[in-house]
């Protein structure tokens, strides 16, 4: 999206900001080593006028050069104010709901301008992507995947949801199906993290559905 759109801001986020660095750190290195032509579009040397590319511990930011920068920011109050035209949450299931309605998803207020015009119609615009591993049941994540889902129904062309098991990478050779045998068989490992963690799917979470009952 920073390529296909001149000037675009894009910003990641995650439940801690140290955590979003290093997931936008390693995946963008990860993406530049198989595809060099991505690679080319960074303007890597900090030392030039217009750079403006940083990776530290907790704070990354990657200029292109057609103006577009991708940055991770803090799911916190210090990120109220800024603006974007889209917004990546990394492992979603970590942020908190109220930072996310009323910090992050408010820094999508300003469209991206071409010759001082914006496009009502443009994709990148107000965009939210969420990117997660399954978590529980009547939690703000789960809440936020079937209000997607009714919007994939209801709007197929402004909403998508897309899932994976551990068959994808395992046929594409990025995990070693005996690595996932191992621990199905292991008696230590929790069945439910397992579909969590590998077939995306929802546990019911015991201890919300007993505090009702309990109160009842």
């Amino acid at each position: 999206m920073c390529i296909l759109y001149p000037g675009a801001k894009i910003a990641t986020a995650a439940g801690g900001k140290q955590q979003s660095a290093e997931i936008l750190r390693d995946k963008c290195l990860e993406i530049c080593k198989l595809i060099p032509a991505i690679e080319r579009e960074i303007v890597w040397d900090t030392r030039g006028t217009r750079a403006q590319t940083r990776q530290t511990k907790d704070s990354v930011i990657y200029s292109f050069v057609n103006g577009s920068s991708l940055e991770n920011v803090a799911a916190n109050e210090n990120t109220r104010g800024r603006r974007f035209q889209c917004l990546l949450g990394e492992e979603c299931v970590g942020i908190d709901q109220d930072i996310l309605n009323e910090v992050l998803i408010p820094t999508l207020n300003v469209s991206r301008l071409v010759n001082g015009q914006s496009d009502p119609n443009e994709q990148l615009n107000k965009s939210q992507i969420f990117i997660t591993t399954a978590g529980y049941k009547g939690t703000f994540s789960y809440d936020k995947l079937i209000q997607i889902l009714c919007q994939s129904v209801a709007r197929p062309n402004d909403a998508i949801i897309l899932g994976g098991t551990w068959r994808v990478p395992v046929i594409e050779g990025l995990l070693d199906k005996n690595f996932v045998r191992d621990l199905r068989m292991d008696g230590t490992y929790n069945e439910s993290s397992f579909e969590r963690e590998y077939k995306k799917l929802y546990s019911l979470n015991i201890v919300n559905c007993w505090k009702p009952l309990k109160a009842a």
